[in-house]
C-alpha cells in the first residue's frame, strides 16, 4: 500500500514537471530546484530561486513576467504581484498552465481587485474569465452629471461577471439620486444575495433609503434591519431607522434605536443628526428634562470634537489623524483605535478612503515581505522604490480626503447647532411656564407604564444592543413641530 502512494505522488510529481515545461525553457539542475519549491507551494523560496533558475531573456519574456508576478502574489506581495501583471500588453500570449495558476490564484471574490488601480480590457478575459468584455477601471463609482448621462450608463451592457452586480449597485444609487427610486430598485433587486462583488450590507441600506425615499416606510425599516450588525454600516441603519420610525409618527421605537446608537460601543460613531432627533422626541413628548441632558451631552460632546475637525480642516496634524495614518490594519470601525469621535463622522464607510487605505497598507505590507525575503534582480528593486514613493502618496490622499470630509462635517455640526438651540429655547419656554422643569416634564396621564424604559444596567453586550423598547405617555401639547 505504502508502495503504491509512493509511485501515485511520484507520477502526480513528475506529470507537474511536465506541465511545468510548458512555460520553463530548459531543465536544468536550478530549475529543478525551483520546480520542487513551486510544486510544494514554497513560493517565497521559489520566488528568490527565481533569478538565479532562468536567463535574463526569459526573465524578459511574458512568461517569465507571469511567472515571477504569481510568485510575488502567492508569496503575499499581492498588490505589487498583481501590478507586473497586468503591466504585459499581451496576455493572450501566456502560457495556458499559467494562466489557469493566476486564475485559481485570484479568484473574482479576492479583495485585491477593489485595490487593483489599472485600467483592464477585454483581453484579459483569457487570463480570469469573469472579466469578460469589460473595458475600463475597475469598480468605478459613476458620476452621473444629469440625467442625458445616467441614461448612457443604463445603456451599457457588461457581459462581465466581475462588473455586472458593481454596475447595477452604482445605477440603483445614481437613479435615487435623480429622484427615480423605483427604477433605482429595480436595478438594486437584480444583484443577487451571494453577490461577490457588492456588499450586501450596502444594498440593504441603499433599498431602505429608496424605500424611504418612496415614502414606503414599513418597507424600509425592514430594509435596514437586515443590515448585519458586524457591518461597517450597522450604526448608521440605527440612525435612519430612528428617523423613519419619528417620520412615521412612532417617537418611541425611534427613541429606542437612538437608544441602540448611544450605548458605549456605539457612541463613539455617532454624529450631530441623531442627538437633534433624541431631543427633538423628547422636547416632542414633554420629556424636557431628558431633553435638556441631551442638548447638555450634545455641547460637551461636539465643543472638542469641532475643534479638532477645524484643525484637520486646515490640514493640521493631529494626534488622532498620527495615529489613523500609522494603522496597518483594514480599515473599518473596528480597527480605527480611540478617540475616534475627535475624526470626521462615518470617515470608515469613506469610499475613498477605504481605498486609500486598504491600498497604502497594501503596498506597505508588500514593501515589509520584499524586504524580509531578500529577493534581488531589477523588477523586484523597480517594485521596491515604486512602493516606496507611493506610500507618502496615499498619505497626502488620505490627509486631504479627511480635511474635506472634517469641512464638510463642520457644517453640519453648524446647522445641528443651531436647531439644537430652538429645541433648548423651547425648553427654557416650557420651565418659564411651569415655573418647573419636573412639572413641565410631567405627563397629564401619570402611570407606570407612561416612562421611557430602558433596560440598561450599565454593561452593554454586542447582541443585546438593539433589542431596547421605550413606551412613552400621554403629551397633550400641540404635535407638528418639525426642524
Amino acid at each position: 500500500m505504502l508502495v503504491m502512494k509512493l509511485v501515485l505522488s511520484s507520477l502526480i510529481f513528475i506529470s507537474t514537471m511536465d506541465m511545468a515545461h510548458g512555460f520553463y525553457p530548459n531543465n536544468n539542475g536550478a530549475q529543478k530546484r525551483f520546480a520542487q519549491a513551486l510544486n510544494s507551494k514554497l513560493y517565497p523560496q521559489a520566488l528568490k530561486q527565481f533569478e538565479d533558475a532562468f536567463s535574463d531573456s526569459y526573465k524578459k519574456s511574458i512568461d517569465g513576467y507571469a511567472l515571477r508576478s504569481l510568485l510575488m502574489f502567492n508569496s503575499g506581495i499581492e498588490l505589487t504581484g498583481m501590478q507586473q501583471l497586468f503591466a504585459l500588453k499581451h496576455p493572450k500570449k501566456i502560457n495556458v498552465t499559467l494562466k489557469k495558476m493566476w486564475s485559481d490564484s485570484a479568484p473574482i471574490q479576492h479583495p485585491i481587485w477593489k485595490l487593483l488601480n489599472t485600467k483592464v480590457t477585454s483581453k484579459w478575459s483569457s487570463v480570469f474569465p469573469f472579466i469578460g468584455n469589460y473595458n475600463g477601471f475597475l469598480f468605478p463609482h459613476y458620476k452621473p452629471k444629469n440625467i442625458g448621462q445616467l441614461k448612457k450608463l443604463e445603456r451599457t451592457n457588461y457581459n462581465s461577471l466581475i462588473m455586472t452586480d458593481w454596475h447595477h449597485f452604482q445605477l440603483g444609487l445614481w437613479n435615487g439620486i435623480f429622484g427615480k427610486a423605483n427604477k433605482g430598485l429595480a436595478y438594486l433587486n437584480k444583484i443577487p444575495s451571494n453577490s461577490k462583488t457588492v456588499n450586501k450590507n450596502q444594498v440593504h441600506l441603499a433599498r431602505g433609503r429608496l424605500q424611504f425615499q418612496l415614502k414606503r416606510h414599513q418597507q424600509a425599516i425592514r430594509s435596514y434591519q437586515r443590515v448585519s450588525k458586524k457591518s461597517d454600516y450597522w450604526a448608521i441603519s440605527l440612525e435612519e431607522q430612528a428617523y423613519t420610525y419619528t417620520v412615521m409618527g412612532k417617537p418611541g421605537l425611534g427613541l429606542a434605536k437612538l437608544k441602540s446608537l448611544f450605548t458605549p460601543v456605539l457612541a463613539p460613531f455617532a454624529g450631530a443628526e441623531p442627538y437633534m432627533l433624541t431631543a427633538f422626541n423628547q422636547e416632542q413628548n414633554c420629556d424636557y428634562i431628558s431633553s435638556f441632558k441631551t442638548v447638555t451631552n450634545y455641547k460637551k460632546t461636539f465643543i472638542p470634537r469641532a475643534r479638532s475637525l477645524k484643525k484637520l480642516a486646515g490640514h493640521q496634524m493631529t494626534q488622532q489623524l498620527r495615529t489613523l495614518l500609522s494603522n496597518k490594519q483594514s480599515f473599518s470601525w473596528e480597527n480605527l483605535g480611540s478617540n475616534i469621535e475627535l475624526l470626521p463622522t462615518n470617515i470608515y464607510t469613506d469610499k475613498f478612503l477605504i481605498k486609500y487605505f486598504n491600498t497604502k497598507n497594501a503596498l506597505v505590507n508588500d514593501l515589509v515581505k520584499m524586504r524580509q525575503f531578500g529577493v534581488n534582480g531589477e523588477i523586484i528593486e523597480r517594485s521596491r522604490n515604486t512602493a516606496d514613493k507611493k506610500i507618502p502618496y496615499y498619505d497626502r490622499q488620505i490627509t486631504e480626503r479627511i480635511a474635506y470630509l472634517a469641512s464638510k462635517d463642520l457644517k453640519t455640526i453648524s446647522n445641528i447647532t443651531k436647531k439644537m438651540h430652538l429645541i433648548e429655547a423651547e425648553i427654557i419656554q416650557q420651565l418659564h411656564i411651569k415655573k418647573d422643569i419636573k412639572k413641565a416634564s410631567g405627563f397629564s396621564r401619570p402611570n407606570s407604564r407612561e416612562v421611557l424604559v430602558f433596560p440598561d444596567d450599565g454593561e452593554v453586550w454586542l447582541d443585546e444592543i438593539d433589542k431596547y423598547n421605550a413606551s412613552i405617555g400621554f403629551c397633550n401639547k400641540k404635535r407638528g413641530k418639525t426642524l
